[in-house]
């Protein structure tokens, strides 16, 4: 019975991977516990960065929005 659902369906899969890390030079091959702390690692940067970086793009147009109000003042007088 468990060889009939290993061949039927797909609850043996293989399929490749490459666990090679470029984070510190060399780089190197990671075991699979190495490889799954570097993309939790990561995934944790990505997800603090991201409200961060929202938050500073409406301030990083700010300045402009400033120098124009300042020239609309300046060209109806």
């Amino acid at each position: 019975m468990l060889n009939q659902l290993y061949k039927l369906t797909p609850m043996q899969d293989s399929f490749g991977i490459i666990m090679l890390a470029d984070r510190r030079w060399p780089p190197k091959l990671l075991t699979l516990k190495d490889a799954l702390k570097v993309f939790i690692a990561h995934r944790k940067d990505v997800v603090v960065r991201r409200p961060s970086s929202s938050c500073a793009r409406p301030r990083s147009g700010w300045h402009i929005l400033e120098g124009l109000k300042i020239a609309l003042a300046h060209s109806t007088r």
